[in-house]
């Protein structure tokens, strides 16, 4: 297994650090090294001294040195300055961890050719969650099918794409709150509201991943019954507008990312 290097060391690295590290196949796990960028220092310092396969560099390039394969985690306002100081090597392995549409990494990496373009989650961290990919790579793909799901694209037009659905953490999170808010002011406890709406849309995320033939318009018909409280929900938020602003933001975000 490569020793793998990290640039940058913000909430993402954290999660896929702490994926790898933790990841069920020891085999793998027992075989892989880990040099960690000082950028981030409580978060490399705090992983270094939690998981002895992690070692803390005293700098960027003594990671470049050190490392096969380099992941790139940095704020895509910083990457450019940060880079441009690097010398990398012509056979390494890059992996990007940026949002592809904010900053195109090839440029700063060389002589160091052979980039792969990638979006980990935050939940990575516990083995679960899309990892989209530009282009195809068996290795690399092997590698991140150990802390969450591979998905690889055609395409950084692809790659845009789907990157623009992972600005839904937040909007999710806002919807589950809304709902326990309102349980709660109907007098149901903000614990028993919570354990309820979490639980309700585990369940969903889990029946979502079995989605097969016509996808999620097939499962959105088979919970409606006529007459039923599914339909009644459905009929309202339909007939408000509601999913026509998701599209809206869906299209706002691509904007962003591809100007």
């Amino acid at each position: 297994m490569p020793t793998l290097g990290f640039i940058g060391c913000g909430a993402i690295t954290e999660a896929v650090v702490r994926g790898l590290c933790t990841m069920p196949d020891l085999t793998c796990r027992n075989s892989i090294s880990i040099v960690l960028s000082p950028r981030g220092s409580a978060r490399s310092a705090a992983l270094a001294a939690e998981f002895g396969m992690c070692d803390r560099a005293e700098s960027n390039q003594e990671v470049i040195e050190r490392a096969d394969w380099v992941f790139i985690g940095l704020l895509a306002q910083q990457t450019e300055e940060i880079l441009k100081a690097i010398k990398f090597k012509p056979d390494q392995q890059i992996v990007s961890m940026i949002p592809f549409g904010l900053i195109d990494i090839r440029p700063h990496v060389l002589p160091a050719t052979n980039v792969v373009f990638s979006i980990p989650m935050p939940s990575v961290a516990m083995h679960l969650g899309p990892i989209a990919m530009f282009p195809r790579n068996e290795k690399v793909k092997e590698l991140y099918s150990n802390i969450g799901v591979p998905v690889e694209v055609d395409n950084t037009t692809q790659l845009v794409t789907l990157t623009c659905g992972t600005a839904f953490m937040a909007p999710y999170y806002q919807l589950l709150d809304t709902m326990t808010s309102w349980m709660e002011a109907k007098g149901v406890s903000r614990d028993a509201s919570s354990q309820f709406v979490g639980s309700l849309f585990h369940s969903l995320t889990v029946d979502a991943l079995k989605v097969k033939g016509n996808g999620y318009a097939e499962l959105t018909e088979e919970c409606q019954t006529t007459g039923g409280l599914n339909e009644q929900a459905l009929r309202e938020l339909r007939a408000s507008g509601a999913y026509e602003h998701w599209q809206v933001a869906l299209e706002s975000i691509n904007t962003r990312m591809t100007n």
